[in-house]
Protein backbone atom coordinates (compact mmCIF):
# COMPACT_ATOMS: atom_id res chain seq x y z
CA UNK A 1 0.00 0.00 0.00
CA UNK A 2 1.22 3.59 -1.07
CA UNK A 3 1.34 6.06 2.00
CA UNK A 4 2.65 9.60 2.30
CA UNK A 5 6.07 10.32 3.36
CA UNK A 6 6.46 11.39 6.84
CA UNK A 7 6.72 15.34 5.65
CA UNK A 8 9.91 17.49 7.08
CA UNK A 9 9.65 21.17 7.51
CA UNK A 10 8.67 22.68 4.21
CA UNK A 11 11.51 25.40 4.45
CA UNK A 12 11.54 25.97 0.29
CA UNK A 13 7.98 26.83 0.20
CA UNK A 14 9.12 29.03 3.49
CA UNK A 15 11.93 30.69 1.10
CA UNK A 16 8.87 31.72 -1.28
CA UNK A 17 6.80 32.91 0.84
CA UNK A 18 9.45 34.68 2.58
CA UNK A 19 10.83 36.13 -0.57
CA UNK A 20 7.71 37.55 -2.01
CA UNK A 21 7.34 39.58 0.96
CA UNK A 22 10.89 41.04 0.65
CA UNK A 23 9.60 41.40 -3.07
CA UNK A 24 6.57 43.70 -1.71
CA UNK A 25 8.38 45.27 0.72
CA UNK A 26 10.80 46.43 -2.24
CA UNK A 27 7.83 47.16 -4.36
CA UNK A 28 6.43 49.56 -1.17
CA UNK A 29 9.91 51.53 -0.88
CA UNK A 30 10.25 51.88 -4.35
CA UNK A 31 7.48 53.75 -5.21
CA UNK A 32 4.40 51.60 -4.18
CA UNK A 33 3.14 48.30 -5.10
CA UNK A 34 0.01 49.23 -6.84
CA UNK A 35 2.47 51.88 -8.88
CA UNK A 36 2.70 51.00 -12.65
CA UNK A 37 6.05 52.78 -12.82
CA UNK A 38 7.49 51.01 -10.23
CA UNK A 39 5.73 47.38 -11.04
CA UNK A 40 7.49 48.10 -14.70
CA UNK A 41 10.49 49.07 -13.39
CA UNK A 42 11.22 46.29 -11.03
CA UNK A 43 9.99 43.21 -13.72
CA UNK A 44 6.57 43.08 -13.92
CA UNK A 45 5.17 41.23 -16.96
CA UNK A 46 4.91 44.33 -19.67
CA UNK A 47 3.84 42.76 -22.89
CA UNK A 48 6.31 45.14 -25.15
CA UNK A 49 9.51 45.25 -22.73
CA UNK A 50 9.08 41.08 -23.39
CA UNK A 51 8.69 41.54 -26.97
CA UNK A 52 11.83 43.51 -26.66
CA UNK A 53 13.99 41.05 -25.21
CA UNK A 54 13.45 41.28 -21.54
CA UNK A 55 12.07 37.88 -20.81
CA UNK A 56 13.59 37.81 -17.49
CA UNK A 57 9.93 39.33 -16.30
CA UNK A 58 8.68 35.61 -16.99
CA UNK A 59 10.30 35.10 -13.93
CA UNK A 60 10.49 38.24 -12.03
CA UNK A 61 6.76 38.53 -12.16
CA UNK A 62 5.83 35.71 -9.70
CA UNK A 63 7.23 36.97 -6.99
CA UNK A 64 5.51 40.26 -7.06
CA UNK A 65 1.98 41.64 -5.75
CA UNK A 66 -0.11 44.43 -6.24
CA UNK A 67 -1.21 45.38 -3.04
CA UNK A 68 -1.26 44.33 0.34
CA UNK A 69 -4.73 42.06 -0.38
CA UNK A 70 -2.90 40.36 -3.14
CA UNK A 71 0.15 39.40 -1.45
CA UNK A 72 -2.12 37.85 1.67
CA UNK A 73 -4.74 36.10 -0.81
CA UNK A 74 -1.63 34.51 -2.53
CA UNK A 75 -0.02 33.58 0.58
CA UNK A 76 -2.66 31.55 2.51
CA UNK A 77 -3.15 29.82 -0.77
CA UNK A 78 0.86 28.84 -1.02
CA UNK A 79 0.32 27.77 2.51
CA UNK A 80 -2.46 25.48 2.10
CA UNK A 81 -1.69 24.23 -1.32
CA UNK A 82 1.86 24.24 -1.22
CA UNK A 83 1.65 22.13 1.84
CA UNK A 84 -0.36 19.54 -0.10
CA UNK A 85 2.05 19.46 -2.92
CA UNK A 86 5.24 19.45 -0.73
CA UNK A 87 3.99 16.54 1.62
CA UNK A 88 3.13 14.67 -1.52
CA UNK A 89 5.71 15.26 -4.03
CA UNK A 90 8.34 17.12 -1.73
CA UNK A 91 10.20 20.57 -1.17
CA UNK A 92 12.67 20.10 -4.75
CA UNK A 93 9.45 19.54 -6.92
CA UNK A 94 7.04 21.77 -5.06
CA UNK A 95 9.84 24.83 -5.76
CA UNK A 96 10.18 22.79 -9.75
CA UNK A 97 6.14 23.34 -9.87
CA UNK A 98 5.83 25.99 -8.54
CA UNK A 99 8.65 28.16 -10.62
CA UNK A 100 7.94 26.37 -14.02
CA UNK A 101 4.14 26.67 -13.51
CA UNK A 102 4.28 30.48 -13.15
CA UNK A 103 6.80 31.15 -15.65
CA UNK A 104 4.04 29.27 -18.52
CA UNK A 105 1.65 31.14 -16.44
CA UNK A 106 3.38 34.29 -17.16
CA UNK A 107 3.90 33.13 -21.03
CA UNK A 108 0.27 32.63 -20.94
CA UNK A 109 -0.22 36.58 -19.91
CA UNK A 110 2.44 37.55 -22.42
CA UNK A 111 0.21 35.67 -25.11
CA UNK A 112 -3.21 37.20 -24.41
CA UNK A 113 -3.21 40.75 -22.26
CA UNK A 114 -3.13 43.55 -23.44
CA UNK A 115 0.54 45.47 -24.96
CA UNK A 116 -0.03 48.45 -22.69
CA UNK A 117 -1.10 46.58 -19.77
CA UNK A 118 1.40 45.57 -16.72
CA UNK A 119 0.99 42.37 -14.32
CA UNK A 120 2.40 40.66 -11.94
CA UNK A 121 1.63 37.89 -9.26
CA UNK A 122 1.82 34.32 -8.05
CA UNK A 123 -1.44 32.95 -9.24
CA UNK A 124 -0.14 31.21 -11.96
CA UNK A 125 2.00 29.52 -10.03
CA UNK A 126 -0.63 28.46 -7.11
CA UNK A 127 -2.61 27.25 -10.01
CA UNK A 128 -0.04 25.44 -11.13
CA UNK A 129 0.46 23.60 -7.49
CA UNK A 130 -3.33 22.94 -8.09
CA UNK A 131 -2.69 21.74 -11.57
CA UNK A 132 -0.28 19.27 -9.76
CA UNK A 133 -2.30 18.07 -7.24
CA UNK A 134 -5.18 17.01 -9.58
CA UNK A 135 -2.61 14.94 -11.66
CA UNK A 136 -1.31 13.25 -8.54
CA UNK A 137 -4.75 12.03 -7.27
CA UNK A 138 -6.22 11.43 -10.73
CA UNK A 139 -2.83 8.75 -11.47
CA UNK A 140 -3.06 7.58 -8.13
CA UNK A 141 -6.67 6.96 -7.94
CA UNK A 142 -6.49 3.42 -7.80
CA UNK A 143 -4.28 3.20 -5.18
CA UNK A 144 -5.49 5.83 -2.71
CA UNK A 145 -9.35 4.86 -3.28
CA UNK A 146 -11.63 6.99 -1.80
CA UNK A 147 -8.81 9.05 -0.38
CA UNK A 148 -8.27 9.91 -3.71
CA UNK A 149 -10.97 10.28 -5.32
CA UNK A 150 -12.64 13.08 -2.82
CA UNK A 151 -9.22 15.27 -2.68
CA UNK A 152 -9.16 14.51 -6.01
CA UNK A 153 -13.10 16.14 -6.73
CA UNK A 154 -12.40 19.27 -3.87
CA UNK A 155 -9.27 20.31 -5.96
CA UNK A 156 -10.71 19.83 -8.74
CA UNK A 157 -14.24 22.01 -7.34
CA UNK A 158 -11.51 24.62 -5.93
CA UNK A 159 -10.38 25.20 -9.15
CA UNK A 160 -13.31 25.58 -11.11
CA UNK A 161 -14.31 28.30 -8.35
CA UNK A 162 -11.20 29.97 -8.74
CA UNK A 163 -11.26 29.94 -12.15
CA UNK A 164 -15.16 31.06 -12.43
CA UNK A 165 -14.35 33.80 -9.77
CA UNK A 166 -11.38 35.28 -12.10
CA UNK A 167 -13.68 35.37 -14.89
CA UNK A 168 -16.46 37.39 -13.31
CA UNK A 169 -14.04 39.58 -11.41
CA UNK A 170 -12.59 42.35 -13.27
CA UNK A 171 -8.73 42.90 -13.14
CA UNK A 172 -7.74 39.01 -12.32
CA UNK A 173 -5.19 37.95 -14.96
CA UNK A 174 -7.31 34.85 -15.60
CA UNK A 175 -4.60 33.51 -18.58
CA UNK A 176 -2.08 33.25 -16.22
CA UNK A 177 -4.56 31.25 -13.76
CA UNK A 178 -5.39 28.68 -16.62
CA UNK A 179 -1.72 28.82 -17.98
CA UNK A 180 -0.97 27.61 -14.33
CA UNK A 181 -3.07 25.20 -13.81
CA UNK A 182 -2.28 23.22 -17.14
CA UNK A 183 1.16 23.34 -16.76
CA UNK A 184 0.82 22.54 -13.48
CA UNK A 185 -1.44 19.58 -14.59
CA UNK A 186 1.25 18.52 -16.83
CA UNK A 187 4.31 18.47 -14.86
CA UNK A 188 2.36 16.49 -12.34
CA UNK A 189 2.26 13.81 -14.60
CA UNK A 190 6.08 12.81 -14.77
CA UNK A 191 6.25 13.35 -11.25
CA UNK A 192 3.40 11.56 -10.20
CA UNK A 193 4.60 8.76 -12.18
CA UNK A 194 7.18 7.36 -10.24
CA UNK A 195 5.22 6.41 -7.60
CA UNK A 196 3.58 3.73 -10.17
CA UNK A 197 5.93 1.20 -10.48
CA UNK A 198 5.97 0.62 -6.60
CA UNK A 199 2.82 -0.76 -6.20
CA UNK A 200 2.66 -3.41 -8.36
CA UNK A 201 2.36 -7.17 -7.45
CA UNK A 202 4.45 -8.73 -9.44
CA UNK A 203 6.84 -8.61 -12.43
CA UNK A 204 4.27 -8.62 -15.30
CA UNK A 205 2.77 -5.59 -14.05
CA UNK A 206 5.79 -3.95 -12.69
CA UNK A 207 7.02 -4.00 -16.47
CA UNK A 208 3.37 -2.83 -17.70
CA UNK A 209 3.30 0.29 -15.20
CA UNK A 210 6.87 1.36 -15.78
CA UNK A 211 6.49 1.09 -19.86
CA UNK A 212 2.79 2.86 -19.11
CA UNK A 213 4.68 5.58 -16.76
CA UNK A 214 7.37 5.86 -19.40
CA UNK A 215 4.87 6.76 -22.17
CA UNK A 216 2.79 9.01 -20.42
CA UNK A 217 5.76 11.08 -19.01
CA UNK A 218 7.28 11.94 -22.40
CA UNK A 219 3.75 12.80 -23.78
CA UNK A 220 3.30 15.04 -21.08
CA UNK A 221 6.79 16.45 -21.35
CA UNK A 222 6.53 16.89 -25.22
CA UNK A 223 2.61 18.87 -24.49
CA UNK A 224 4.05 21.02 -22.02
CA UNK A 225 7.16 22.17 -24.36
CA UNK A 226 4.64 22.68 -27.45
CA UNK A 227 2.62 24.56 -25.24
CA UNK A 228 4.77 27.36 -23.74
CA UNK A 229 6.55 27.59 -27.52
CA UNK A 230 2.56 27.97 -28.77
CA UNK A 231 2.33 30.69 -25.89
CA UNK A 232 5.49 32.64 -26.91
CA UNK A 233 4.54 32.35 -30.40
CA UNK A 234 1.42 33.96 -29.94
CA UNK A 235 2.58 36.54 -27.59
CA UNK A 236 5.47 37.70 -30.40
CA UNK A 237 2.83 37.81 -32.82
CA UNK A 238 -0.15 39.63 -31.05
CA UNK A 239 2.96 42.24 -29.40
CA UNK A 240 4.52 42.85 -32.53
CA UNK A 241 1.22 43.87 -34.77
CA UNK A 242 1.05 46.61 -31.65
CA UNK A 243 2.14 49.75 -32.31
CA UNK A 244 4.41 49.49 -29.36
CA UNK A 245 5.53 46.32 -31.23
CA UNK A 246 5.77 48.14 -34.45
CA UNK A 247 7.83 51.02 -32.63
CA UNK A 248 10.26 48.21 -31.00
CA UNK A 249 10.79 46.68 -34.43
CA UNK A 250 11.64 50.32 -36.15
CA UNK A 251 14.14 50.82 -33.36
CA UNK A 252 16.05 47.47 -34.25
CA UNK A 253 16.18 48.11 -37.64
CA UNK A 254 17.45 51.51 -37.38
CA UNK A 255 20.66 50.39 -35.16
CA UNK A 256 20.86 47.66 -37.53
CA UNK A 257 21.14 49.99 -40.40
CA UNK A 258 18.70 48.51 -42.17
CA UNK A 259 16.97 52.02 -43.02
CA UNK A 260 13.41 51.45 -45.26
CA UNK A 261 12.56 48.74 -42.90
CA UNK A 262 12.74 51.16 -40.06
CA UNK A 263 10.79 53.57 -42.12
CA UNK A 264 8.00 51.29 -42.49
CA UNK A 265 7.66 50.14 -39.38
CA UNK A 266 7.46 53.16 -37.71
CA UNK A 267 5.23 54.58 -40.31
CA UNK A 268 2.99 51.48 -39.50
CA UNK A 269 3.35 52.51 -35.91
CA UNK A 270 2.54 55.77 -36.50
CA UNK A 271 -0.82 54.72 -38.54
CA UNK A 272 -2.33 52.60 -35.82
CA UNK A 273 -2.28 55.39 -33.29
CA UNK A 274 -2.87 59.13 -32.78
CA UNK A 275 0.72 60.25 -33.28
CA UNK A 276 0.51 63.39 -31.24
CA UNK A 277 0.60 61.21 -27.95
CA UNK A 278 4.27 59.77 -28.74
CA UNK A 279 6.77 62.13 -30.03
CA UNK A 280 9.28 59.40 -29.67
CA UNK A 281 8.04 58.06 -32.64
CA UNK A 282 9.00 61.36 -34.91
CA UNK A 283 12.47 61.80 -32.86
CA UNK A 284 13.00 57.99 -34.44
CA UNK A 285 11.65 59.00 -37.50
CA UNK A 286 13.99 62.09 -38.41
CA UNK A 287 17.02 60.00 -37.34
CA UNK A 288 16.10 57.56 -40.30
CA UNK A 289 15.24 60.35 -42.54
CA UNK A 290 18.61 62.18 -41.32
CA UNK A 291 20.27 58.36 -42.22
CA UNK A 292 19.23 58.52 -45.15
CA UNK A 293 19.85 62.02 -46.28
CA UNK A 294 16.49 63.20 -46.09
CA UNK A 295 17.27 66.49 -44.20
CA UNK A 296 14.03 68.77 -45.11
CA UNK A 297 12.02 65.43 -43.78
CA UNK A 298 14.59 64.65 -40.93
CA UNK A 299 13.88 68.76 -40.10
CA UNK A 300 10.06 68.41 -40.11
CA UNK A 301 10.01 65.21 -37.62
CA UNK A 302 12.81 66.52 -35.34
CA UNK A 303 9.91 69.82 -35.20
CA UNK A 304 7.33 67.40 -34.37
CA UNK A 305 8.56 65.63 -32.14
CA UNK A 306 9.96 68.64 -30.25
CA UNK A 307 6.33 70.34 -30.46
CA UNK A 308 4.28 67.50 -29.35
CA UNK A 309 6.15 66.81 -25.96
CA UNK A 310 9.57 64.48 -26.00
CA UNK A 311 11.18 63.31 -22.33
CA UNK A 312 13.86 66.29 -21.49
CA UNK A 313 16.95 63.47 -22.34
CA UNK A 314 15.16 62.79 -26.22
CA UNK A 315 14.16 66.69 -26.34
CA UNK A 316 17.72 67.23 -25.50
CA UNK A 317 18.79 65.12 -28.36
CA UNK A 318 15.99 66.33 -31.14
CA UNK A 319 17.18 69.76 -30.21
CA UNK A 320 20.96 69.09 -30.34
CA UNK A 321 20.13 67.52 -33.94
CA UNK A 322 18.08 70.37 -35.04
CA UNK A 323 20.77 72.87 -34.16
CA UNK A 324 23.21 70.63 -36.07
CA UNK A 325 20.63 70.68 -39.41
CA UNK A 326 20.28 74.59 -38.83
CA UNK A 327 24.08 75.00 -39.18
CA UNK A 328 24.80 72.64 -41.75
CA UNK A 329 22.49 74.74 -44.15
Amino acid sequence: MWSSRIPNKPYLLYSVVAFNVFFWLILEISGGSKNVYTLNDLGAINPASIYSGQYWRLFTAIFMHIGIMHLVVNTISIFIIGTMVDRFYGSKQFLFIYLVSGIVGSLSSYAFMSANTVGAGASGAVFGCLGALLSFFLIMRSVLGEFGRQNFNAIALLAVFNLGFGFIVPGIDIWAHLGGLASGFLIGVPLTNKFQPAVAVNKSILHSNILGCSYRSLIAIIVLVIFATVLMLVGNTRTGNTFQGQFIKATNMYEKENFPQALKSVNMAIESIEPNIIPEFFLLKAKIALAQGNVPDGKKNLELAIYTGLSPSDREEAVTLLRSISRSY
